[in-house]
């Protein structure tokens, strides 16, 4: 019988069997050990960052909504409210809410008178900053309806300074009269995230006019 030789085998045989040395797999632990402790360490920073991130959207939804009311009551009008034709009464405020007669902007940008009521109402258990809008037309009436300004809020206060003649300002929490106060100051309070957020404004007019 007879045999056949085995042929060479090839000298890189040895080399290339897959797998990793004690050195190689050391330094990949080191590595691995490395970037865990820099993610572990980095985690502090960024719960920090998220926070400020939230906070500051916070603050400039609270400093956006009040912009916004502020603006409608700079914008009212020493004008009769429909329910007062006769007193002639403009204005009716309390330390929860507000009516007035104001020209607010509409969906087709123009401006147009409305009668509306800032105040608070109670949606599914949680307090919510409404604006209610009432037209003074007919031909408006499909404009009317109620807003949401602002959810989740704590408290809405109203009050108002009847004139700066006084060397003290007196704010009552109480107005009616055929012309609006000198100063009406608005301070909203809400939570967010956990977290309370209020700020206040003043709003100076120009009764009689």
């Amino acid at each position: 019988m007879r045999t056949q030789p085995f042929p060479d085998l090839p000298s890189e045989l040895g080399d290339d069997q897959s797998g990793f040395t004690i050195i190689e797999i050391m330094v990949t632990l080191c590595v691995v050990s490395l970037l865990s402790g820099l993610i572990v360490g980095s985690m502090p920073h960024l719960t920090r960052m998220n926070t400020v991130t939230q906070s500051i959207a916070a603050e400039n939804e609270l400093e956006t909504a009040l912009d916004y009311v502020s603006g409608l009551i700079r914008n009212s009008r020493d004008l009769p409210l429909l329910s007062q034709q006769e007193t002639k009464v403009s204005m009716v405020g309390s330390a929860s809410s507000i009516r007035f007669v104001t020209l607010a902007r509409t969906g087709s940008q123009q401006r147009v008178l409305r009668e509306v009521e800032l105040t608070s109402s109670n949606f599914d258990g949680a307090l919510t900053f409404v604006e209610r809008h009432r037209a003074r037309r007919a031909s408006d009436a499909k404009q009317e309806g109620e807003f949401a300004v602002v959810a989740d809020l704590r408290s809405l206060e109203f009050r108002y300074l009847a004139t700066s003649e006084n060397a003290t300002f007196v704010w009552d929490d109480h107005w009616t009269g055929a012309h609006r106060p000198y100063a009406i100051e608005i301070e909203l309070n809400y939570v967010r995230n956990g977290r309370d957020y209020s700020d206040k404004r003043r709003v100076v007019l120009a009764p009689g006019l």
